[in-house]
């Protein structure tokens, strides 16, 4: 049986390739990247993680069944030291703001994806803030103590019926 992904996960496993493929690509040794904010906790660190937020599903023309999706992107970082994680997300920023390859993933019988290129991602906005417990940090989990997160607002551009 092969699984087709729709557009959200499309979105988010073509984001987690590419940031995948850019931590080789530039040297960023011992960082592993993750579809799934929970899936952080089952690696060592230094870990970025690809989380769907939410949607906003915009009419593309009055009368018309169309429509243009906005996708709300969570990428958390969680670093090694204070320095590691604001490092991570300027580097994030960097290769993140002009956007990359939109992928559409069909999942064979073997398990294993077929991506093939179908546009770009647009990234239409980029929040970042640090991740604050407002608590001592050896109450924290040692995940939760260098922690990162960017807010991504992203869409494909194409109308969807």
């Amino acid at each position: 049986m092969t699984i087709t992904y729709r557009t959200s996960r499309n979105i988010m496993a073509s984001i987690e390739y590419y940031i995948s493929s850019q931590l080789v690509a530039d040297n960023w040794t011992g960082w592993t990247c993750v579809r799934g904010f929970k899936r952080a906790y089952d690696f060592v660190l230094p870990v970025i993680t690809v989380d769907s937020g939410s949607e906003v599903i915009n009419s593309f023309e009055i009368g018309s069944n169309n429509f243009l999706r906005d996708v709300k992107l969570n990428i958390d970082v969680f670093g090694r030291t204070p320095t590691e994680r604001v490092d991570m997300k300027d580097w994030l920023i960097g290769i993140l703001r002009d956007g990359c390859i939109y992928y559409t993933h069909v999942i064979g019988n073997d398990g294993q994806p077929t991506r093939t290129a179908h546009g770009r991602i647009i990234i239409k906005k980029i929040e970042s803030n640090a991740v604050n417990f407002k608590t001592d940090l050896s109450n924290l989990h040692e995940m939760d103590k260098n922690r990162w997160q960017l807010i991504l607002i992203v869409t494909t551009g194409s109308v969807e019926s």
